[in-house]
């Protein structure tokens, strides 16, 4: 039984890993400027209505 809770552990960290990697990975990639633009509009219109 410890011997299978072990591998089941491993596998558990293995998945947890490429999980963390894949999102590190998509959290890496440049915003399209559209996208960016909207974001600083919002942060703007944010300011302007104190928050």
């Amino acid at each position: 039984m410890n011997n299978e809770n072990r591998h089941e552990n491993q596998r558990s960290a293995l998945i947890k890993e490429q999980l963390r990697r894949s999102f590190q990975e998509k959290a890496e990639e440049e915003l399209p400027a559209n996208l960016t633009s909207l974001i600083e509009q919002l942060r703007q219109q944010d300011e302007q209505n104190g928050k």
